[in-house]
């Protein structure tokens, strides 16, 4: 299993969602490029082409802006995130993280976001209690979803989301 020419360790299977490491390895995956993903065994090969969203920034709240929990927060962003918008599939959305207390690393706050409307360029959301000092909001928005047959006589598909996290600090 390869991304991008980058070879995946041998027990990876790509079902469901799958975030390769933010390192070079993956350099050429990301807004306005196409993520490729090749497949083979004893059985065979396959291959999968998806578009990644043009890019898309968060130009508000700024990095670092302090937020209070309950506080009702407008996210405004530049680009279209409403480009490959297929909501039968997947629509745009702004989500919270968090760190996680206990491994130290980045944490989704599940059932905080919001998704984002057709034709909105902004959408309100309330900050959630947390017990870190740190908190982001991310961006997430979908490329164009793909399906394709394969040579088995299945199906494979997929869609590049492009991700965009701006780290605030809350307020006690």
């Amino acid at each position: 299993m390869a991304i991008n020419g980058t070879a995946l360790s041998e027990n990876v299977i790509l079902q469901g969602f799958f975030e390769p490491p933010l390192d070079s390895r993956f350099a050429e995956v990301g807004a306005g490029k196409t993520l490729e993903i090749r497949g083979s065994d004893a059985g065979g090969s396959t291959s999968l082409d998806l578009p990644c969203p043009a890019e898309v920034r968060i130009t508000s709240p700024a990095p670092g802006t302090r937020v209070r929990p309950g506080e009702v927060l407008t996210v405004t962003w530049s680009g279209d995130v409403h480009a490959h918008n297929q909501e039968f599939v997947m629509a745009p959305n702004v989500q919270f993280w968090a760190v996680n207390e206990f491994s130290g690393r980045w944490a989704e706050i599940f059932g905080k976001g919001a998704v984002v409307p057709k034709g909105q360029d902004r959408i309100e959301v309330t900050v959630p209690e947390v017990d870190a000092g740190a908190l982001a909001i991310e961006l997430d928005v979908p490329g164009k979803f793909v399906l394709q047959k394969n040579a088995e006589g299945g199906e494979n598909n997929g869609i590049c989301w492009l991700s965009r996290r701006v780290e605030l600090t809350v307020a006690p």
